[in-house]
């Protein structure tokens, strides 16, 4: 994310030429230190389009868990990651090392 400054700056240029412009970003990210969040205002301001698709991951098992954290669901990510064996919980020191 880019802060406050640096879009004004952006605008200001855009709007000297003449310029259209495109934002991409998530505004579930966190907003710089400096005064920010215009990222979040502007999505409820102006058209947005959400992308739902993930295509990073190729295998559907990292795609379904990567969808689930996305929507937050940590612990139902976390189940289908235990279910297929990618992740051990043990509350011991045992096997710390393997």
């Amino acid at each position: 994310m880019i802060g406050t400054k640096a879009y004004t700056e952006l605008f200001r240029v855009v709007r000297k030429n003449n310029y259209q412009l495109m934002l991409a970003g998530d505004e579930k990210q966190l907003a710089l230190i400096e005064r920010g969040g215009i990222f979040e205002m502007l999505s409820n301001i102006f058209d947005l389009h959400v992308l739902t698709d993930i295509r990073r991951q190729s295998e559907n098992l990292i795609r379904e868990v990567a969808m689930k954290f996305a929507d937050s669901n940590i612990l139902s990510g976390i189940t289908l990651l235990k279910q297929n064996n990618c992740v051990n919980f043990d509350n011991t020191l045992r096997g710390l090392n393997e």
